[in-house]
């Protein structure tokens, strides 16, 4: 006989652990099941790449302690996956066998990284750092390494936020750490051509090797270290290779249970899949204007609306519509701070009435970008302590009189 909860949550990241906390809030008291296939509390997965150096505990990012979860009436399952959800009957298999009985579901399964070496067609060891215990066992590589090498090679294959929080950690660890991007720019959606190369200048500054526009060809390893062959016929060794080139919407239990997708899980304004007892939410969702959202505190946002929509399903009542507001990314290494919200270019430069305005001096880099005379984004680098007021301008939809004026920004020249 299956257990049974009226509310199954799948994935217990932002999307997952707010979705509970937003059913009780919104009055809900019956049973809740959690359900992850991690071997730990749930975390905040953005801190597992800023602090290696630290050597953190195994719950030091826990979003709550084992307490908040009983007494809340939350059941958490640990190392337990969903195989399948047979929605003709209700239940969900697990990967053990046993069922579980639901009557709504919210699926915050995430994202699964992508694999920059598919096309080398080879299995060499590679580290992919997007869950707590993947991090614990990379750190643990390289400390030993270090331990009982002189000197090692750490290859980064990637080039966005993570790989380089990554190689500001290998830097404090003290080896040589290298930068493999297929792209020529690093944080390409998130930053301008100028804040582009006061980044490349910090790289270079803070001895990080860096290779733009490569691509694996050939991969092979040999006595503890691996060659990568590139297309334009050069070759490098290392001695740990790491795989922080992005991740793709995970499809495949929902897939597996007959549920519609495409890129991503497909949702309505109401986070409703094809299916709709079942929610979806965070990274694996793709919403009507196609939209994959890949950050944090989105996912921690969908999650909310998710929640509550299950509930008000359960009740009968209409469904509160997720409207997407735009949220800020940043990322500290290397001593220097960077964040980037809404539309930078190149995206608002497509939009009629676009306008880039500049706003820099000796101690921080700031571009204000408008369309039709409100605020669409904003490039910020090393002015944190206004991070805040940067972030309101843009979800307000300043105008470019009212930013400049109550931010006290005189620099201004205006952008291509």
């Amino acid at each position: 006989m299956s257990d049974e909860y009226p509310l199954v949550i799948i994935g217990c990241g932002a999307g997952g652990v707010s979705a509970a906390e937003s059913a009780r809030d919104e009055g809900f008291s019956d049973p809740i099941l959690l359900l992850t296939d991690e071997d730990r509390l749930p975390y905040k997965r953005t801190k597992i790449s800023k602090s290696i150096v630290e050597r953190p505990g195994r719950n030091a990012f826990a979003l709550h302690d084992e307490e908040w979860y009983a007494s809340n009436g939350i059941t958490l399952m640990t190392e337990r996956q969903a195989s399948r959800i047979d929605t003709d009957r209700s239940v969900v298999r697990l990967s053990d066998g046993s069922e579980v009985a639901f009557r709504s579901i919210v699926l915050a399964v995430g994202g699964e990284p992508i694999d920059p070496l598919d096309d080398a067609n080879l299995s060499v060891p590679v580290h992919f750092p997007y869950d707590f215990a993947s991090v614990e066992r990379l750190a643990e590589e390289i400390r030993a390494r270090t331990a009982s090498e002189s000197a090692i090679r750490v290859g980064v294959l990637g080039g966005g936020v993570l790989a380089l929080e990554l190689l500001d950690q290998f830097r404090r660890m003290g080896v040589h750490a290298v930068l493999l991007s297929r792209s020529g720019r690093l944080m390409a959606r998130e930053l301008d051509d100028h804040a582009h190369d006061l980044l490349l200048r910090s790289l270079e500054q803070n001895g990080i090797e860096l290779h733009r526009g490569v691509r694996v060809s050939y991969a092979s390893s040999r006595h503890g270290r691996i060659r990568l062959s590139f297309h334009d016929s050069s070759r490098d060794y290392f001695d740990v290779l790491v795989a922080a080139g992005g991740i793709a919407p995970r499809i495949s239990l929902a897939q597996e249970s007959g549920l519609h997708v495409d890129t991503g899980v497909l949702v309505n304004s109401a986070l409703q899949t094809s299916d709709e007892r079942v929610f979806a939410c965070g990274d694996c969702a793709e919403h009507p204007d196609g939209r994959i959202t890949h950050l944090w505190r989105d996912a921690l946002r969908q999650g909310r609306v998710a929640g509550r929509n299950a509930v008000r399903m359960l009740r009968r009542e209409d469904p509160e519509p997720y409207r997407y507001v735009p949220f800020r990314l940043k990322c500290e290494v290397f001593g220097h701070y960077y964040y980037s919200i809404g539309e930078p270019e190149p995206k608002s430069m497509f939009h009629a009435g676009f306008e880039k305005h500049v706003f820099a001096d000796s101690a921080r880099y700031v571009a204000a970008f408008t369309v039709a005379e409100e605020l669409s984004g904003i490039v910020m680098v090393d002015d944190r302590d206004r991070e805040a007021e940067y972030t309101t301008a843009v979800a307000e939809r300043w105008t470019l009189d009212r930013f400049r004026e109550q931010l006290e920004l005189y620099s201004d020249r205006r952008g291509r």
